[in-house]
């Protein structure tokens, strides 16, 4: 409409100024063809302001566009992330009325679920974190201005079942191994043996009695450490100062060094059993090539710090697993007893270790 009032004033100008041309009116004229040129100069800024809108107007639609496409494919990333994992996850009103809920939950729950359990709502308001077998956690949000909780059901019984079968088929494997490392050269002697006994070499016999007592040696010293592993005496725990256990660890490996700080500092534990765990952490520092050990205590914790040839990052999860050994005579049942009795003193067994440069053992009571 404005384009078309526009060109009907110019058209109006032109006439006007064409009939004063005709009718010999020169200053009027002129000033009709100023208006004219005006008109023309508005009508181009005017088409030029349209055109700078417009391309804005496109570039932000462009952007609009980009920024759906990108919500839209995180939306369906979160969707998937959230379909995918092992918990339970509800969006529910503060009355409980389910807005949303992932596939775990509707398995979990029921797949017609529209109102979230009883038991479940008053575990919230009770701030508690279990609920009917399962580890609950609850969080307060805002959506669109409204309140929701975002709940979170995870199913303990399931997962402690799952860890306890994967310990079982490691405990078996392993115990399959060892048996059979023991076994098999015992069968292949005894196989030797029950030649003619005029055709058997004393020698030879007596070499394959020894291999034999040698493999049942081994095999019963596999399940002294399983007993030993398995059958951990509770923590008599008692108050005992900690210079004097590091005293006794000095005097027994002089490799060691010790800061207790304060001097006095008093520990509650079971001291045989903590300077247990500490001798083997020794142990296996020397056994890393360490020059130098340091132990550190203070408060509730106790630092083993040595400069040897460390551990592979690769392995650094795998020392605490029983039975898992690098070392050609080891047994793979020392660290894994120092972090079950630290655990059986309500303490954290951890270590940090760096390949050529150290490792470091620390105890958290």
């Amino acid at each position: 409409m404005k384009h078309f009032c526009f060109i009907l004033s110019i058209f109006l100008v032109a006439l006007s100024l064409g009939s004063s041309l005709w009718l010999g009116m020169p200053f009027c004229s002129i000033g009709l063809l100023i208006l004219l040129v005006i008109l023309i100069f508005l009508e181009y800024r005017h088409t030029q302001s349209l055109n700078k809108q417009k391309d804005l107007m496109y570039r932000e639609n462009a952007r609009l566009r980009a920024r759906i496409i990108d919500n839209e494919r995180q939306l369906h990333q979160m969707r998937q992330l959230t379909e995918d994992v092992e918990t339970a996850i509800i969006i529910v009103t503060l009355k409980g009325h389910v807005e949303w809920s992932n596939q775990m939950a509707r398995l979990m729950l029921g797949l017609d679920l529209a109102m979230l359990p009883d038991s479940i709502m008053q575990a919230i308001q009770e701030h508690r974190d279990e609920v009917d077998g399962m580890a609950l956690s609850a969080t307060l949000i805002r959506i669109e201005g409204k309140r929701r909780i975002v709940v979170a059901l995870k199913d303990i019984h399931r997962q402690m079942e799952r860890q306890k079968i994967e310990a079982w088929q490691q405990l078996i494997r392993v115990l399959i191994h060892e048996i059979r490392n023991s076994i098999t050269p015992i069968i292949s002697v005894c196989q030797q043996m029950q030649e003619p006994a005029e055709q058997l070499d004393k020698d030879d016999l007596n070499t394959s009695i020894r291999l034999v007592e040698r493999r049942c040696r081994t095999l019963m010293e596999f399940m002294d450490n399983y007993q030993q592993l398995s059958y951990l005496k509770p923590p008599h725990k008692h108050p005992f100062p900690v210079t004097d256990l590091m005293t006794d660890l000095q005097a027994m490996y002089p490799i060691c060094h010790f800061n207790v700080s304060p001097a006095d500092l008093m520990l509650t534990a079971d001291r045989a059993q903590i300077e247990q765990v500490l001798i083997n952490l020794v142990k296996n520092a020397q056994e890393a090539n360490a020059t130098s050990i340091q132990l550190e205590a203070s408060d509730q914790t106790i630092t083993v710090s040595d400069n040897g040839q460390g551990i592979p990052p690769a392995i650094l999860e795998e020392i605490f697993k029983p039975f898992y050994t690098t070392k050609t005579k080891g047994t793979g049942i020392g660290l894994s007893l120092c972090r079950q009795i630290i655990l059986q003193h309500d303490g954290v067994l951890t270590v940090e270790s760096q390949e050529g440069k150290g490792t470091t053992f620390c105890i958290k009571l």
